[in-house]
Formats: structure tokens, C-alpha cells, sequence
């Protein structure tokens, strides 16, 4: 069912576009001052603005009177229609204030390009009808961004079909909760979930083609943009426990640096490097520091005894075991030279 068209013949009025055009409340029946768009923000599915002057919230009484039981039977369609904006429409300020308050969202205007378009970006977004009306007077644009992270309580899993995000979706989909899921303009998806305290934004560290929007980010609001989606904003799920290695593990480490004339820095250098390896590194960068002091106790830049002592001290610091350190070491220090 057209919730726009149910609409329409509720109030005597007719669809055009993406809006029903229709007399306001004490006007002619030819009138068509009064416009009603379809809105997943507003607690009624939609929201009324009268091109003649008529204060809006006494049309916004209006319509829903007149519509009555045929709102309440079609309510379902009416919330998940999206058919709200055209894609070729900006915003108007007037608009954006009035949703505002049923948004709840922090928000900011953007271009067509994704890009914010007003400065600060997802730092200027803004929640009040005062504040939103100055924003999009100054920096009017076609797509409405929301801030994620803990400043909106949302973050974002967003799915690229066009870099391998579409595969890792259908190999995993049955393990993730339901929660509240956008079709996004390139055919991607973006889940939302609760916001995870000291997450932040990421690319392709789940998986190539997904990334997460979080602290320090943003997402477009693509069901402004008439695209579909499912779920509710107040019965967001957790991130699911599974995920969350990938979600919180430190970058990877970058790799050894490459062989170079050892000198006390440098060797303090190597000897960091050690230390600090992460689990499943510990024992090949000991081995490939322990060749790089190998050929400094041959240039005679240092003695072989304390070579050792000062190695396995930085192997033990990385958690590596003392016997399968001191082995390790004494093995490379034994072997040939190595790049």
C-alpha cells in the first residue's frame, strides 16, 4: 500500500513527488497550501508544513484528525515508507527545525559528495531547532550526516559490497544480532549499534570493505534519501561479543627496521623493538635482533656476554619465556650472517 496515496485520500488532497499536496485546515477544498511528507523521525510517521503561513502545529492536528482511523490501520506502512525526501531536494531550514526535536540525533548538513558541508564537519552538529535552522541557513545541503560515536550513543558497522564487504556479510550475517539496518546509495548496508565506550573509527580492520563508524566520525542518514530500513532507533543491539577482538585490537606493529650499522641508539632501538613485541612476533624479532648484535660483537661494538644478558633482558620483558629466549638467541648467534 502508498501510504502517501492513503493520505492524499484522507485529506482531499493528491500525491506530487514525494509529498501529498492538500487543503489546510479552513481553506478551500481546491486549496493546496498544506504539504505533508513522510518522515521515520516523527512520533506520527510524518510532518506537515503550510506553504500559506497556517502555524504548524495546529495543521499537524489538523491532519492527523482528518486522517484518524485510516493513520492508526496504515501506521506500520506510514513509518517504514522512507519516502521522504527526493534526492534532488535540499532541505529547508524550516524543515529541519521541526524535526529536530523528534530526531534526537546530533546533525549537520553535507553535500552530495558525502563531504560535510558546513565547517567543523560532525564536530558542528547540533540538536536544537534554533541551531539546526542556523546551520542549514548558512550551509544548506542535500544530505543530513549524524555524528557517531558517544556524542549520539550510535555506531556504525558499514558494509561495502564493492570491496569484499558483501562477502564477509553473508559468511557472517546469521551470527549478528538484530538491530536497526540502513540501505545505503551504493547498495551497501550500515548496522547501527549501542556505542561501545573507546571505540573509534576504523577501515578494514574487521574485514576488507568493512569499516566502523564511531568516536570521531560520522554517517550519512541515507533513510532521509528514501532508502530502505529496518529496525527501531530505541531497540539498538550491543556489538556482538565475537567481534569485539577485531573491534578493539591495537594496529598492527609495523615491520622490523631494515639492517643498518649499529650504534648504542640503534642498539637501543633493536633492544625496544624487543620489548615490545606483540604475542606471535616475540620470538622472530628476538631472533632477528639477536643477528643484529651478532654483527656488532663482530665490528667489536660491543662484547658478545653482555650482547646476550641485555637481549634476553628485553625478550623476558615481552613475555617471552627465559629458556626458550636464551635459546633462540643462542641459536642465531651461532648461525651465519642474516639480512
Amino acid at each position: 500500500m502508498n501510504p502517501l496515496g492513503a493520505i492524499a485520500r484522507a485529506l482531499g488532497g493528491e500525491v506530487v513527488g514525494n509529498q501529498v499536496l492538500a487543503p489546510g485546515p479552513g481553506h478551500d477544498k481546491r486549496d493546496r497550501s498544506l504539504s505533508i511528507k513522510l518522515s521515520v523521525f516523527a512520533p506520527d510517521g510524518f510532518i506537515v508544513f503550510s506553504h500559506c503561513g497556517d502555524d504548524w502545529r495546529a495543521c499537524h492536528e489538523y491532519v492527523r484528525a482528518r486522517l484518524g482511523a485510516a493513520l492508526e490501520a496504515n501506521d506500520s506502512a506510514v513509518i517504514t515508507g522512507f519516502e521522504i525526501v527526493s534526492e534532488s531536494e535540499r532541505w529547508a531550514p524550516e524543515d529541519v527545525g521541526r524535526l529536530a526535536p523528534d530526531l534526537r540525533l546530533p546533525v549537520f548538513p553535507c553535500l552530495e559528495t558525502k563531504a560535510p558541508a558546513c565547517p567543523g564537519g560532525f564536530k558542528a552538529a547540533a540538536r536544537s531547532r534554533a541551531a539546526l535552522l542556523d546551520l542549514w541557513r548558512r550551509y544548506p545541503g542535500p544530505l543530513v550526516g549524524v555524528a557517531t560515536g558517544e556524542v549520539s550513543g550510535i555506531d556504525v558497522l558499514d558494509v561495502d559490497p564493492k570491496n569484499g564487504g558483501r562477502d564477509w556479510y553473508e559468511a557472517h550475517r546469521e551470527r549478528l544480532p538484530s538491530t536497526r539496518i540502513h540501505r545505503t546509495r551504493s547498495g551497501g548496508l550500515h548496522l547501527l549499534f549501542r556505542h561501545l565506550s573507546g571505540l573509534r573509527n576504523s577501515a578494514g580492520k574487521i574485514a576488507t570493505g568493512v569499516d566502523v563508524r564511531a568516536d570521531g566520525g560520522y554517517v550519512i542518514w541515507w533513510p532521509m534519501e528514501r532508502l530502505k530500513a529496518t529496525g527501531f532507533l530505541d531497540a539498538l543491539a550491543e556489538w556482538p561479543t565475537w567481534l569485539l577482538p577485531s573491534l578493539m585490537s591495537p594496529p598492527v606493529p609495523p615491520p622490523p627496521p631494515a639492517p643498518r650499522p649499529i650504534t648504542d641508539r640503534a642498539i637501543e632501538g633493536v633492544l625496544r623493538t624487543v620489548a615490545t613485541a606483540p604475542e606471535g612476533q616475540r620470538n622472530a624479532l628476538t631472533y632477528w635482533a639477536a643477528h643484529r648484535l651478532r654483527e656488532s660483537v663482530r665490528k667489536g661494538e660491543i662484547n658478545e656476554g653482555p650482547a646476550r644478558e641485555i637481549l634476553l633482558e628485553a625478550a623476558q620483558q615481552a613475555g617471552l619465556p627465559s629458556v626458550e629466549a636464551g635459546r633462540t638467541i643462542a641459536s642465531a648467534m651461532r648461525s651465519g650472517p642474516r639480512g
